[in-house]
C-alpha cells in the first residue's frame, strides 16, 4: 500500500517534467513559449559533437542530427540517408579531366576530355550535354555558332556558366548572362 503513493508521485512529476522547458544561460525566467531548450549568452558559445569523417560515417541518427566534423572543419547535417555539409552552401563548378571528390548535390563538373557538362546529383553525375556549347572566353558570335534562347554555355577558361536569352524578339549570340 506505500508504494501506491509513490507510484502517483512518480506520474505526476515524469509528466510535470516531461512537458517541460529547460532555459541556460541568462534570463532563466524569460522562456521562449515554444522552446524546449534555449541557450542564451552574451560571452559563451554552443559547443556540438565532435567528430572525424569514420566516426561521423560509422553513424545513422535520426534526421537533423548535426555534427562538427574535425576532419572537414565543418557542421554536418543528416538527411535521410547522407550526411550534408552546412559550410559549403555555394555550388562550385570544375573544370577538369578528372571528376571532383567531396562534391555538393548542385555541383557542376566540366569534363574537359569528352566535353560534358554534368551536375551532382549527391550520389552521380548526371550529364545535361545534349545542347552545351563552349569556347574560350566570354561568349561572341565568335565562340557560338547558331544560339538558341535557352542554349548553356561553358567559358573553358574560367568556368563560367551562361544561357543564351531572347532579345527584341530575337536570339542573339552575344546576349548571354
Amino acid at each position: 500500500m506505500r508504494s501506491f503513493p509513490l507510484f502517483f508521485l512518480c506520474i505526476f512529476f515524469g509528466y510535470h517534467f516531461g512537458l517541460s522547458q529547460i532555459k541556460i544561460g541568462e534570463n532563466p525566467e524569460k522562456i521562449d513559449a515554444f522552446s524546449i531548450l534555449e541557450l542564451e549568452s552574451t560571452n559563451r558559445a554552443l559547443i556540438i559533437t565532435r567528430v572525424t569523417d569514420s566516426e561521423m560515417n560509422g553513424i545513422i541518427p535520426l534526421n537533423g542530427a548535426l555534427f562538427y566534423n574535425t576532419d572537414a572543419k565543418c557542421i554536418f547535417v543528416f538527411e535521410g540517408s547522407i550526411w550534408k555539409s552546412l559550410c559549403n552552401s555555394e555550388i562550385q563548378v570544375t573544370t577538369a579531366a578528372i571528376a571532383p571528390t567531396n562534391n555538393q548535390v548542385g555541383d557542376v563538373w566540366m569534363d574537359t576530355t569528352g566535353n560534358n557538362v554534368g551536375i551532382w546529383n549527391g550520389t552521380d553525375w548526371e550529364t545535361i550535354s545534349t545542347n552545351p556549347k563552349n569556347g574560350d572566353g566570354v561568349p561572341s558570335i565568335t565562340t557560338v555558332d547558331n544560339p538558341v534562347a535557352g542554349d548553356i554555355y561553358v567559358n573553358r577558361i574560367n568556368g563560367n556558366i551562361s544561357t543564351t536569352r531572347e532579345q527584341n524578339g530575337s536570339t542573339k549570340a552575344g546576349a548571354y548572362r
